[in-house]
């Protein structure tokens, strides 16, 4: 069992990843202590419950993307080898059917840790041999995540470190909060933001209690949830930092909204309708780190759109129309996941 040095940093940079779909997401327990410490809230379940609980989690910005990048072909909604799906917390939790694959604080007893890093010709090295595997990085921050609970509510401001050999310790860096000037800035837009929230209840919120800036998920809606609702949202667009459009009927008469949200930092789109046509409206988001464009008609013609996004990390972008074997811009190098 690995004893490691969990460090929890805050960061104001890499938010990729997105939020994980669907409406029965359980919750594991964070310990109390670090909870208060970043302030954040009890379980949710797929929806938002208040105004003030943070949608974003380490967990859906830097775990399930990987997932979603490199597992979700073999074990998704559509084909799930031994019964594992991992393209939902909860399901990844639920294990496959010889037995649960994660256990939480032991990554070495862990048997999806165990196949990833198994020798690449071995039989059963996940992921597949004809998939793109996981690199170093990667497999190192599903160990962290895994040696530091398997949490699905850590903060997504907190970056797990692990290191071998050494005793548990938290060191959480915080930029100064004025709490009057947050409250202020609130005040500014609560009313709108109030008759949003009663029009589609569980779906828009603060990032967190200590924000201004909101954060959203409409994937737990599914196909309730299309172009005629996003329209709602419209009067918010400038204070959403995080949306996760992901699995809803959203199609590309919804792009000027997202081409609206000038502040986001992450976008999920994936199983959507959305096509080159939305790509080619998001060209002003210049603070976009993560996208997912996962199973959508987008093709290679984005590429290059992609490219001129200066900030973006990652764009997650299997099963779309961009072939595996096409020739992709310098400037995406090692940030577009198939």
């Amino acid at each position: 069992m690995l004893v490691g040095t969990v460090t929890l940093v805050s960061f104001t940079g890499y938010r990729g990843g997105q939020l994980s779909h669907g409406a029965n997401h359980l919750t594991q327990f964070m310990p109390q202590q670090l909870r208060r410490l970043l302030e954040v809230s009890g379980s949710r379940h797929g929806a938002m419950n208040s105004a003030d609980e943070s949608l974003a989690t380490f967990y859906d910005a830097r775990i399930q993307p990987l997932f979603e990048g490199h597992c979700v072909t073999c074990h998704g909604p559509a084909k799930h080898k031994a019964n594992l799906r991992l393209d939902t917390y909860a399901a990844v939790m639920r294990g496959s059917k010889h037995g649960p694959v994660i256990k939480a604080g032991d990554p070495k007893g862990s048997e999806l840790f165990h196949r990833i890093t198994l020798p690449p010709d071995d039989d059963d090295f996940m992921p597949a041999a004809n998939r793109r595997p996981l690199s170093s990085s990667d497999v190192k921050l599903i160990e962290a995540w895994i040696s530091s609970g398997a949490s699905h509510t850590l903060a997504v401001d907190a970056t797990a470190v692990v290191t071998a050999g050494q005793t548990i310790v938290a060191e959480v860096n915080f930029q100064e909060i004025d709490a009057n000037a947050v409250a202020k800035e609130r005040a500014a837009f609560a009313p709108i933001l109030s008759q949003v929230q009663s029009r589609l209840p569980n779906v828009v919120g603060y990032q967190s209690r200590t924000s201004a800036d909101l954060v959203l998920s409409a994937s737990w809606l599914g196909a309730k949830f299309g172009d005629n609702e996003i329209v709602v949202l419209a009067p918010l667009s400038e204070r959403i930092v995080a949306a996760d459009f992901s699995g809803t009927a959203i199609t590309d008469r919804s792009a000027p909204v997202l081409a609206a949200m000038k502040k986001l930092r992450q976008l999920r789109l994936a199983h959507t309708a959305i096509s080159d046509a939305t790509i080619l409206e998001l060209g002003s988001l210049d603070r976009l780190e993560s996208l997912s464009v996962f199973d959508t008609g987008v093709s290679a013609s984005s590429l290059s759109l992609f490219a001129r996004l200066s900030k973006l990390q990652h764009v997650y972008a299997g099963q779309t129309r961009i072939a595996a074997n096409t020739v992709i811009p310098p400037q995406l190098n090692g940030k577009l996941v198939f």
